[in-house]
């Protein structure tokens, strides 16, 4: 889609960050604002042969004299984005009605698991991102400001709870608002997450080579029975998600990969005592079909389970 944009003209396309991309349009004095940024909007999709349901939800901010404010435009057409009515697929902020609640409905879905998990994950720019999105809307509905900090702040709390349960202690009651304004408010939360990243990142660099150990331990030791991704987050008090990340991360493959390279090892050895079948050896390492097996073991060691034990008795 960005491609298509930059055909356009006029437009520069920014990084793709998570599932978005900024773009910046310069304006055509011959149009008006609106009209030149709907028009792009269509050209592009055009462009594509397709229309504008295909899932795209496209926020607009502003117009300001420089690129100066273009993290406030920015920060604006995210706002337009939030609870969007999916059958328009773009909004411009000045288009937000005053007192819509959309607010508060965006702060209950970060009440909800998906925002939590980002928090699991570590994922604290994105969650700066989105409570300074949040705050700002808040601005444009022009709630009290301390309406707003007590909303914020029982988020905040619901963050710091989730840190507790992962063994992360902070003092969050540290957190004093002296903030008059929004953007010293949005300041403030800026600051006080940065240190909550900070926490994080010293924890888990500790905890996630120990956690490491762990399951790869108990994947190698407990190989030949059903290991699940479930079970392993239970072992170690952690989510799925975030297992499933740390793994991949730390050593380069999936736990699955792991678990088959342990049960083919395992294998090898087996295979080695000509008195032991190799239906016998499938079931031994965790397969329960010979068949399944011998594709597997064929597939990381390049040769079938038979040619391999005619080899090894071969050499002796």
């Amino acid at each position: 889609m960005n491609e298509l944009i930059k055909q356009v003209g006029g437009v520069w396309i920014g990084a793709l960050y998570g599932r978005q991309f900024p773009v910046i349009v310069f304006r055509d004095q011959q149009k008006s604002f609106r009209s030149q940024a709907i028009k792009i909007v269509q050209d592009a999709f055009k462009k594509r042969h397709q229309t504008i349901d295909q899932g795209w939800l496209i926020g607009i901010g502003d117009v300001y004299p420089s690129l100066d404010h273009v993290q406030k435009s920015y920060q604006e057409a995210l706002i337009a984005m939030i609870d969007m009515d999916r059958t328009n697929h773009y909004r411009f902020y000045q288009d937000l009605p005053i007192g819509d609640n959309n607010c508060d409905r965006q702060l209950d879905k970060y009440r909800k698991q998906q925002f939590f998990d980002q928090v699991r994950l570590g994922e604290w720019d994105n969650i700066s991102q989105k409570l300074t999105t949040l705050i700002q809307c808040y601005e444009k509905d022009q709630s009290p400001l301390e309406t707003t900090q007590q909303k914020i702040l029982e988020l905040i709390w619901m963050i710091s709870r989730l840190l507790d349960e992962m063994n992360i202690h902070l003092e969050w009651k540290s957190l004093k608002l002296y903030s008059e304004t929004y953007q010293q408010f949005i300041e403030e939360i800026r600051l006080f997450l940065n240190r909550l990243k900070e926490k994080y990142q010293t924890y888990h660099q500790n905890l996630e080579s120990d956690v490491i150990k762990q399951i790869k331990q108990y994947i190698i030791d407990h190989s030949s029975e059903e290991i699940s991704l479930d079970l392993l987050a239970d072992r170690v008090g952690l989510s799925t998600i975030y297992i499933s990340k740390m793994f991949k991360e730390k050593l380069g493959i999936n736990y699955i990969d792991f678990l088959t390279e342990c049960r083919i090892e395992k294998a090898k050895e087996l295979i080695q005592n000509p008195e032991k079948s190799i239906k016998e050896i499938s079931y031994d390492v965790g397969y329960h079909d010979p068949n399944y097996f011998s594709k597997v073991f064929k597939k990381t060691t390049g040769i079938s389970p038979m040619t391999f034990r005619e080899r090894v008795l071969t050499n002796r």
